[in-house]
């Protein structure tokens, strides 16, 4: 049975095989509430008021604006209601997830046949 015992070898992760059979997982997750509508894009929609407001406020623009210098000066739009056309998907996390699930697993291997 292999396992991790060498005391003063830093470990990025734990493991413990019989034999010479190598089970290793990993969990890749995103941390982030939008991450799936940045990677798959949506679909045009209605963007309203959260409960017990009357209005959305839209930054227009301006040097310190969180948006960019659209508008000289800057400032906000109010709306009611806004008709969102949608966004494109810019897929980060799965675009090439089968090349890069090689690629860890030949690191992986190579780390243990160094170490072994």
């Amino acid at each position: 049975m292999v396992t991790n015992n060498q005391p003063d070898t830093p470990l990025l992760f734990n493991y413990q095989t019989p034999d010479s059979v190598i089970a290793l997982s990993a969990t890749v997750y995103a941390n982030k509430e939008y991450a799936p509508y940045v990677e798959f894009g949506t679909e045009p929609h209605v963007i309203e008021p959260k409960p017990g407001r009357k209005g959305l406020k839209i930054p227009t623009g301006g040097v310190s604006s969180p948006v960019g210098p659209q508008r000289a000066g800057g400032g906000y739009i109010v709306r009611r209601r806004v008709n969102h056309p949608g966004s494109d998907p810019y897929p980060f996390f799965f675009a090439d997830f089968a090349e890069r699930q090689r690629d860890m697993e030949e690191k992986v291997l190579s780390v243990l046949a160094s170490r072994f």
